[in-house]
């Protein structure tokens, strides 16, 4: 699993397309299926109402418990 390579001293953009790549092509060795999600929330929850959000990811999608509970603190700062 890759994440926030471009904001952790040391680790470049760059390093994690070659690890992502490497993965990938391990995977594809092992005739495993892979998949790759990228997201990007730097800016993303900031024209969005945060309660409403919260409420929508629980109600909607039922994402709850500690995964609810991480992201409200992310979004309370």
């Amino acid at each position: 699993m890759l994440s926030s390579y471009g904001f952790r001293m040391g680790l470049s953009t760059t390093l994690a397309v070659y690890d992502m790549q490497e993965n990938i092509l391990q995977n594809l060795e092992k005739d495993f299926i892979t998949c790759t999600i990228f997201c990007d929330l730097s800016e993303a929850f900031d024209t969005t109402d945060h309660d409403v959000l919260l409420w929508k990811l629980d109600n909607f999608f039922g994402i709850r418990d500690l995964p609810l509970k991480l992201l409200a603190s992310y979004l309370q700062g």
